[in-house]
């Protein structure tokens, strides 16, 4: 694929933008959503939140649906695209690829340096256009990210609450 056919698999609003890519069961969600929240408002981008594909919301054995839009947020909530699943790719094998295409579009990869722990500095270029947020981002001794969630615009509105209620515990 050449990198002038790559440039326009990104809008033209791809501009400061941070993205993530909310997987896992809605616990791993909401902390995806508060990380993002927290480094959105750090590095001064726009979140903006990518649903997963279908056949990757299942974790060990588990349906993992994407649950995250039963609640009211501000941000944008898009469909996978091509290159978010390059960039949010897991597989070793990807990374390289993935960092030199993020580069020459640029856009950067911000990946978690430690799972299970929290960590509120990330080095990011301030030249990238954009910024793929990946990772899980949760520790259970930190608290610092999920204040955002509730002091800043997440919220639990009452027409949700059945859907909450009938949500599966697996």
């Amino acid at each position: 694929m050449s990198v002038l056919r790559c440039r326009y698999l990104m809008k033209p609003k791809d501009t400061n933008q941070l993205y993530i890519n909310c997987i896992g069961g809605l616990g791993n969600q909401m902390f995806m959503y508060a990380a993002g929240r927290y480094f959105a408002r750090t590095l001064n981008r726009t979140l903006e939140i990518v649903k997963p594909v279908a056949r990757s919301q299942e974790s060990l054995g588990y349906k993992r649906p994407f649950q995250l839009d039963v609640f009211c947020f501000e941000e944008t909530l898009r469909e996978t695209r091509f290159l978010d699943r390059i960039f949010f790719s897991e597989n070793p094998r990807l990374s390289k690829p993935a960092a030199k295409i993020a580069h020459l579009l640029g856009a950067e990869i911000l990946r978690e340096p430690a799972t299970y722990h929290f960590h509120q500095e990330v080095e990011s270029d301030p030249s990238c256009r954009s910024s793929y947020l990946c990772g899980y981002w949760q520790a259970s001794g930190t608290q610092r990210p999920c204040i955002w969630i509730s002091d800043d615009g997440f919220s639990y509105p009452l027409r949700c609450s059945r859907e909450i209620s009938s949500m599966p515990t697996r």
